[in-house]
């Protein structure tokens, strides 16, 4: 059994993971060095999304909740990762802000929202962020 173990972690340890940062450590799954428990929900959603990509590649959307986790220029970048990697979500975010409401008068949308913004500067579609400081 535990020579199974331990072929079971040599091959986790060798694995081609699908996001950088992303690691398996003492059997857990790490994503820049921090454990599923003590990620945030955004970067969880993040994991969770490269990970499902990478298991099925051929599905062009995946199914999100909770987006309101994210910031909105988190939101951004996940959206232009999504783009990069040929994926449309699916989503649902709750928000009171006006990037998420659409008054409709008589069939016609009132007022335009707000453009998003765009994605951070020296942003790389693997989530391979730089923090200049």
């Amino acid at each position: 059994i535990e020579q199974i173990r331990a072929d079971r972690r040599a091959l986790l340890n060798g694995a081609n993971l699908p996001l950088p940062g992303l690691s398996v450590e003492g059997g857990k799954l790490l994503y820049q060095g921090k454990a599923w428990d003590c990620m945030s929900g955004s970067e969880q959603l993040r994991v969770a999304t490269a990970i499902v990509r990478c298991l099925n590649p051929e599905c062009g959307f995946v199914l999100l909740d909770k987006l309101e986790q994210m910031d909105m220029q988190t939101l951004a970048d996940f959206g232009a990762w999504l783009e990069a990697n040929g994926l449309q979500a699916i989503a649902t975010r709750v928000s009171t802000g006006d990037e998420c409401s659409i008054i409709i008068e008589d069939g016609w949308a009132q007022n335009a929202p707000a453009p998003a913004p765009k994605p951070s500067a020296g942003y790389v579609p693997g989530w391979n962020k730089t923090k200049e400081g």
